[in-house]
């Protein structure tokens, strides 16, 4: 049922595929062509500009390890391999990538490290972000630190539900 009255089809899809090796790096991907028939009016367009999730970091021990399940999830191969990362890129021109703890400090300043018991898990959402300068003033007026590094914002993950943010301009 429609917001206003009328029903429509969301015509969504969804897929959640469990990481056998390593249950917390297992990825939930969902789509939805007709966003009118599942938000209401206004809802997508948030106060600090946000447009977009832009990219998906995860911390991984070992992240050549995982490169299979995201190579199955994708349906493509890696855009890049290191020791220290691989990255994916989707066809909308997102990015997925596993970094090791040492990589992600530097990325995303104040990001926990692995525990004992996890060997995956993600760490850092960046956001795409139609004006820096108003998203620093929301975050600022919300009671969010965050800091600016060149054409980038960062907030610290207790902050982010967990996640490290890193907001670019789009």
């Amino acid at each position: 049922r429609k917001i206003g009255g009328g029903w429509d089809e969301t015509q969504s899809r969804s897929r959640y595929t469990l990481n056998e090796d390593h249950v917390t790096g297992s990825i939930f991907m969902s789509d939805h062509p007709k966003p009118e028939a599942i938000w209401m009016p206004g809802y997508p367009v948030h106060p600090n500009t946000t447009r977009r999730v832009a990219g998906m970091t995860y911390l991984d021990r070992s992240p050549q390890s995982d490169v299979q399940y995201y190579v199955d999830m994708f349906g493509s191969e890696p855009v890049h391999v290191s020791d220290e990362r691989v990255m994916f890129t989707t066809p909308r021109g997102e990015f997925f990538e596993l970094i090791k703890a040492e990589t992600a400090a530097g990325l995303f300043p104040g990001v926990a490290p692995l525990n004992e018991s996890h060997d995956i898990r993600g760490c850092g959402y960046t956001m795409e972000v139609e004006s820096l300068e108003r998203c620093e003033l929301v975050l600022r007026d919300g009671g969010v630190p965050c800091r600016k590094d060149g054409h980038t914002l960062f907030t610290e993950a207790p902050f982010g539900c967990g996640m490290a943010m890193a907001f670019i301009e789009a």
